[in-house]
């Protein structure tokens, strides 16, 4: 499970396709999650629509999925 970590925090993402790069967001707000794509309430799934001519970045939202950690918020 592919994830990226900066200051103690870990988000979750999955790569799909080749070429120029697209971050996608899933529309679900803070519980926002790469299978919501696969929902019939989302508008299209990027992961299957454009994967065939571009590297589609689709994320979790922090602490929706995958690892999650809270920010450290010591000064």
């Amino acid at each position: 499970m592919p994830s990226f970590e900066h200051h103690g925090a870990h988000i979750h993402y999955e790569e799909f396709g080749r070429g120029f790069p697209i971050l996608t967001f899933a529309p679900a707000g803070l519980r926002s999650v790469i299978d919501v794509w696969s929902q019939a309430s989302a508008p299209i799934n990027p992961t299957t629509e454009f994967a065939g001519d571009y590297r589609v970045i689709a994320m979790d939202q922090r602490n929706a999925g995958g690892p999650v950690a809270r920010p450290d918020h010591r000064a």
